[in-house]
């Protein structure tokens, strides 16, 4: 910057600038003596630090007692000045003399990017550097530099002599992909080409297979309702549930007798824990078995084709669908009883049958609904309406189901342990009803036809109207 001119600051006057100096920079002012000297402590190395006027003298450790001689404080090191300070300094641009980035951009030697071939670090090489090797800065390993690809030209072409566009090669459409489902539709089409070519026999056989769906009975209550009820996969549950609702009756049936004999409410309360405990964990099975016989009940399965899996945790929501269709139940029953006069009948009784009738229709609302509040389907009601022969029917199977239950609960010897294997394969029997209940509404209920929108241009509704 020397021979410029420069403007004072404080009176404005312009003067030139100097040419640098010959003779070296004044020294720089020492720097002031330390006023604490650190140390560690010769036994310990406990750090210390005391006042310098303490040099020469025997400091204590405060951890170990070691008596240390404070040695002098370090001699003050010499800054050091960079090399760049002396001689011509980096001349900085004027507030309008800057030239824009652009500018830069267009004074700046072209580079070309290069990428590492090994850990993709960014690179840039000059134009007499094509096909010599650039060494990664990162991985070291050695990349050559290839000429950059040609840019095709900005902006909008005009069209060519002949008076059309010509298309870049680089942008013709690639071939398609074939669909994946035509792909797999193709492979079965010729699979099952060759299968009846083979055997013509085969092809019957299977398009038999393929298109063969449950046909429901003329009534479905009546005929082949013990179809799914003499299957190894019942009889293996009905074994398990009985076993366990044994258990739990015989666990109540401690509660009584501890109570009664004396035996101390400790007692009564440990087996009334552990009845509650196996109780409940029986009344999920059983509603996981329960769910899956209606549900497939109402499909036309006339065996259990997906029973319960062993995963217990899947069996909680089959038994919140039956506690919640069992609750929404009792509401008529209570009804009944509370505001119908009964005159000699049994409220007990009559409730019981309320319940059990109305059960199905709670149960049924919340598996078209698809959730267990949906207890109040109106599909499901209407049909009271719709089938009510149908209901009848139902509801005289269920009352003769529950006289047969009660007449053998009654009858056989020793209630507490034969009684339940008989209500279990009784609330086999309850549920087979209400899937086969279920199917036959939903089969008699598709075969209406469907109401259909008014038209105004439809001269064949205007008529009937």
């Amino acid at each position: 910057m020397a021979g410029r001119r420069a403007k004072c600051n404080g009176c404005g006057g312009e003067f030139r600038l100097p040419a640098a100096a010959d003779a070296p920079p004044p020294p720089p002012k020492a720097p002031p003596q330390p006023l604490h000297v650190s140390f560690n402590c010769a036994l310990c190395e406990t750090r210390m630090t005391v006042a310098v006027s303490q040099v020469g003298r025997k400091a204590k450790c405060p951890d170990c007692g070691h008596l240390t001689v404070v040695p002098p404080p370090p001699p003050p090191k010499a800054p050091v000045i960079p090399a760049a300070m002396f001689g011509e300094q980096y001349e900085v641009w004027g507030v309008d003399d800057a030239p824009t980035p652009a500018q830069q951009a267009a004074v700046a030697p072209p580079l070309i990017a290069v990428h590492c071939r090994l850990c993709d670090t960014l690179m840039h090489a000059r134009h007499d550097q094509i096909g010599a090797s650039l060494a990664c800065p990162d991985c070291g390993a050695r990349t050559e530099v290839r000429p950059p690809p040609a840019r095709p030209p900005a902006g909008i072409q005009p069209p060519t002599d002949d008076g059309g566009y010509e298309l870049d090669e680089a942008s013709a459409p690639t071939p398609r992909p074939v669909p994946k489902i035509v792909a797999v539709e193709a492979a079965r089409q010729h699979e099952a080409t060759r299968t009846k070519q083979a055997d013509p026999r085969l092809d019957k056989r299977q398009a038999a297979i393929e298109d063969a769906k449950p046909t429901m009975p003329r009534v479905p209550l009546v005929q082949g309702a013990a179809s799914m009820l003499l299957t190894a996969v019942i009889l293996k549950w009905w074994i398990s549930l009985s076993c366990a609702v044994t258990a739990t009756a015989w666990f109540g049936l401690q509660v009584l007798t501890a109570f009664s004999s004396g035996g101390g409410a400790i007692m009564a309360l440990c087996f009334f824990v552990v009845g509650v405990i196996l109780g409940g964990c029986t009344y999920v099975a059983a509603s996981a078995l329960w769910g899956a016989i209606v549900t497939e009940s109402s499909d036309g399965h006339r065996w259990l084709v997906d029973p319960p899996g062993p995963n217990f945790t899947e069996w909680f929501g089959d038994a919140g669908y039956m506690f919640v269709a069992a609750a929404a139940a009792t509401l008529p029953a209570w009804a009944v009883v509370r505001f119908v006069p009964l005159g000699p009948l049994d409220p007990l009784a009559t409730g019981a049958a309320v319940w059990a009738a109305a059960f199905p229709l709670t149960l049924l609302s919340a598996l078209e609904e698809g959730s267990a509040m949906g207890v109040l389907h109106l599909g499901v009601w209407s049909t009271l309406f719709k089938r009510p022969w149908a209901w009848l029917l139902l509801f005289a199977e269920v009352a003769a189901l529950g006289y047969g239950l009660g007449w053998a609960l009654g009858r056989i010897p020793q209630p507490v342990v034969l009684g339940p294997w008989v209500a279990v394969a009784a609330s086999f029997v309850y549920f087979r009803l209400i899937g086969l209940q279920g199917w036959w509404l939903a089969e008699s209920l598709s075969t209406e036809p469907e109401e259909r929108e008014y038209d105004p241009t439809d001269y064949r509704q205007r008529a009937a109207q």
